[in-house]
């Protein structure tokens, strides 16, 4: 039996060497609790974030996965075609922040959050993605530029699983 904003607890039984008794034999039989606040841990809402804390540790990320990179691009990718893989890298991160920012949009307008924009956005975002991928392999770019995109693609993926981790959320 549970009243709104409280718990109920029943009075419990102890066993003294065989005999049964109630805590409070001259209570009700329901005592009426407080129910405790809930924990710091909640689902993850898209209103609740600190934008620019999220801006700060989101842009952190990329520069130290740009300096990580620079010793293992040297050691993996052709010299001429460095730039090519970064250039992958980075049209891949603008497109990634983009859309984040699009699932930012209904803090704004309030209404869109209601019309399914954010399953909008996740369908937006396979789509433009797998489409950017189809047009770099029709335009015959190099696969640096390709493998570019896709590891950035893995990487801010990586970063979002971060901030879920670390955030609680």
């Amino acid at each position: 039996m549970v009243a709104i904003g409280w718990r109920v607890d029943y009075p419990t039984q102890f066993d003294t060497g065989g005999d049964l008794y109630l805590s409070i034999p001259h209570a009700p039989p329901f005592l009426l609790a407080p129910i405790p606040p809930p924990s710091k841990l909640q689902p993850m809402d898209l209103n609740t974030i600190n934008l620019k804390r999220f801006h700060l540790h989101y842009f952190s990320y990329l520069f130290l996965i740009f300096i990580l990179s620079l010793p293992l691009t040297a050691g993996l990718v052709e010299d001429g075609y460095r730039v090519i893989f970064y250039f992958g890298g980075a049209m891949s991160f603008a497109i990634q922040m983009a859309i984040l920012q699009l699932r930012f949009l209904p803090r704004k307008i309030p209404a869109l959050a209601e019309s399914g924009f954010p399953v909008f956005t996740v369908f937006l975002s396979f789509f433009l993605n797998l489409g950017i991928l189809t047009a770099l392999q029709v335009l015959k770019y190099p696969f640096e530029a390709t493998s570019g995109f896709l590891i950035a693609y893995f990487v801010h993926l990586l970063f979002l699983v971060f901030a879920s981790y670390f955030s609680g959320k």
